[in-house]
């Protein structure tokens, strides 16, 4: 019972958050940036997003029907694809997610205010919200915090 009220509380909390996100993302101006989610992490509402579906697979641990718990049943071990599938959209498929808004689409930012958003950029994880960012190894930011390199931005040499 613990189980479904932790699950459950984390899941409408995180509702929240990503609708927030959302929300601001809309309206984002890179001025405002400090006072929003978008301080602590790059893309708040994919985070949101993933997030939710962790927190439904976890939830539906405790709807199992096997008497040996949610790790018998292989429905719950079938519903490990509805998470795991809404991260490959979202970190890795090319139209969509981190992958369509960050890399060379990152331009107009670099030529607005360059310096401001590489800091930003050094600061804030992509995904992951967390304070204190710029102070985290750069491995282990391409692992935990999914901070790939196809993410950066790369100006390209100008010919002459």
């Amino acid at each position: 019972m613990v189980d479904r009220v932790i699950s459950a509380r984390l899941g409408f909390g995180n509702t929240h958050v990503s609708d927030t996100a959302d929300i601001m993302k809309f309206s984002y101006l890179l001025r405002n940036i400090r006072s929003s989610f978008v301080s602590a992490s790059g893309h708040p509402n994919y985070f949101g997003e993933i997030f939710q579906w962790w927190c439904l697979f976890a939830f539906s641990y405790s709807s199992s029907e096997n008497p040996l718990g949610g790790y018998a049943d292989p429905l719950w071990w079938a519903g490990i694809v509805s998470p795991l599938f809404t991260m490959q959209i979202l970190l890795n498929m090319q139209p969509t997610g981190i992958s369509n808004a960050e890399g060379k689409n990152l331009k107009r930012y670099y030529d607005k205010c360059p310096e401001r958003y590489t800091k930003y950029r050094d600061n804030t994880s992509i995904l992951i919200p967390f304070i204190g960012y710029g102070y985290i190894p750069k491995f282990l930011k391409r692992t935990i915090f999914f901070d790939f390199e196809r993410y950066e931005y790369k100006p390209r040499e100008k010919e002459e």
